[in-house]
């Protein structure tokens, strides 16, 4: 009977370390997601302005403010991952 009870617990300190590790996978994919997403916005501000530059229209500066205002979104949301995972 003692023998049993002491597999049992091993089991469950094996699935509670895979638990743990499945976990800590996820999020750092969730990391490395948002990291790349974060770069992708700093590439799309980067467009931005290149397109600013080639073709002059009344509405670029407020292209350019959505696209500021996108990677300070991208860069809060990936504060609040560091925090919450």
């Amino acid at each position: 009977m003692l023998q049993t009870t002491l597999a049992f617990g091993t089991q469950s300190a094996n699935a509670d370390t895979l638990s743990s590790l499945l976990l800590m996978g996820v999020k750092g994919m969730f990391l490395v997601g948002v990291l790349l997403y974060f770069i992708f916005a700093i590439i799309i501000v980067r467009q931005i302005h290149i397109m600013k530059k080639t073709l002059i229209t009344p509405f670029s500066p407020v292209v350019l403010t959505i696209g500021y205002g996108h990677l300070i979104v991208v860069g809060l949301v990936g504060l609040l991952f560091l925090l919450i995972l």
